[in-house]
C-alpha cells in the first residue's frame, strides 16, 4: 500500500505502529521521518497464517499535525489442501479407421494452496497410450499443471475405453483422480 502526505505542509511521523502476528510488514519509515507535501512510501504486508481462521490487526502512522492513517487488515487462514482437476474431466478420441493413430491430451492441475508430489499414475490401457509417464516423487504445486498426451489407435471397429490414474499425497493423505478415455474405431 502506499500512504501519502496529502497535506500542504511537511508532516514529520510521530508514531508508527506495525500489526501484529501472522502480519509482517516492510517499508515501515522511522519515527522522526519528515514527509513532504505530497511524498509518499510504500509498505508491503505479507501474511504467514499458522493456521486456519480469521486474523486481525492494523498498521498505523501518525504526523506531527495529528494527521495520520490507520489501516485496517483481516485475512482468513485456509486449511490446507492439494485439489487436482482435471480439464477436460474426460477424454473421447472420436471415430477413428482401425489401425490409424490420433492424439489428444488433458490437463490435470494442482487447484489447491499446498504442494503435493505425485506416487504414481496408470493406465491407459488397451490401443490407448500415455505419451509420457509422470514419476514418482514429481512436486506439483498449487497452480502447476501436467499435460497428458494420450495417442489412440484401434486395432479394429468397435467402442474402446479405458481410464487414466494419478495418485498423489499431501500433508493430509494419498488421493486419487481418475480421467475416462473413449474413441472408437471405425
Amino acid at each position: 500500500m502506499t500512504i501519502t502526505n496529502g497535506s500542504a505542509v511537511p508532516q514529520r511521523i510521530t508514531s508508527v505502529s506495525a500489526p501484529t502476528a501472522p502480519y509482517r510488514v516492510t517499508g515501515l519509515p522511522p519515527a522522526g521521518t519528515v514527509l513532504a507535501p505530497g511524498q509518499s512510501f510504500v509498505v508491503q504486508v505479507t501474511i504467514t497464517p499458522h493456521g486456519q481462521g480469521v486474523f486481525n490487526s492494523s498498521l498505523s502512522v501518525a504526523g506531527s499535525s495529528g494527521a495520520g492513517a490507520t489501516v485496517s487488515l483481516q485475512s482468513q487462514g485456509l486449511a490446507p489442501v492439494s485439489q487436482f482437476t482435471v480439464s477436460p474431466s474426460s477424454l473421447d478420441l472420436g471415430s477413428v479407421p482401425a489401425g490409424r493413430r490420433v492424439e489428444a491430451s488433458f490437463t490435470i492441475t494442482n487447484s489447491g494452496n499446498q504442494p503435493a508430489t505425485a506416487i504414481n499414475s496408470s493406465g491407459p490401457g488397451g490401443p490407448f497410450r500415455a505419451e509420457a509417464a509422470v514419476l514418482p516423487g514429481l512436486p506439483v504445486n498449487p497452480s502447476d499443471d501436467l499435460t497428458i498426451r494420450v495417442g489412440f489407435t484401434p486395432p479394429h471397429k468397435g467402442r474402446f475405453s479405458t481410464r487414466y490414474q494419478l495418485v498423489w499425497k499431501d500433508s493430509s493423505g494419498t488421493h486419487i483422480v481418475t480421467v475416462p478415455i473413449t474413441g472408437t474405431g471405425v
